[in-house]
């Protein structure tokens, strides 16, 4: 992989400050998950995924992870969420290759640039990119 490791925290040191205001979010779809702003605004603890792509891959809802570090291996690459996500899942999909990432091309359609970063939520029917 592309660069070196980095620690949890040095994933998160600058993703979390949107979530540490304690405020009720003002995104539509988070009205109605309550409870699950509070798993949502520590970061810290979402189990984190890191591979070296050689091909578009699938992320399965089964998966535990939340954080997808996904190098782009010299070519641009899809992800594709595959399976029964529940509505308030939470991705946060890191590109740290050198090409342009598509999360969700079937739908959401989202570009994340060399070196950018795509939050994603899962509203029960479709997924939605929320930073």
């Amino acid at each position: 992989m592309a660069g070196t490791q980095r620690t949890r925290a040095e994933l998160f040191e600058d993703f979390d400050a949107p979530f540490q205001t304690g405020a009720e979010p003002t995104n539509d779809d988070f009205q109605d998950f309550g409870a699950s702003f509070q798993h949502f605004a520590d970061p810290l603890h979402w189990p984190v995924s890191v591979a070296v792509m050689s091909g578009d891959e699938s992320v399965l809802a089964s998966s535990p992870a939340t954080v997808l570090e996904r190098d782009t291996n010299g070519a641009a690459r899809s992800l594709t969420p595959s399976g029964s996500f529940g509505a308030g899942r939470v991705l946060v999909v890191l590109n740290v290759g050198a090409q342009i990432l598509t999360f969700d091309p079937s739908g959401v359609n989202a570009a994340i640039a060399a070196g950018g970063r795509g939050w994603f939520l899962f509203n029960g029917a479709a997924w939605r990119r929320i930073l």
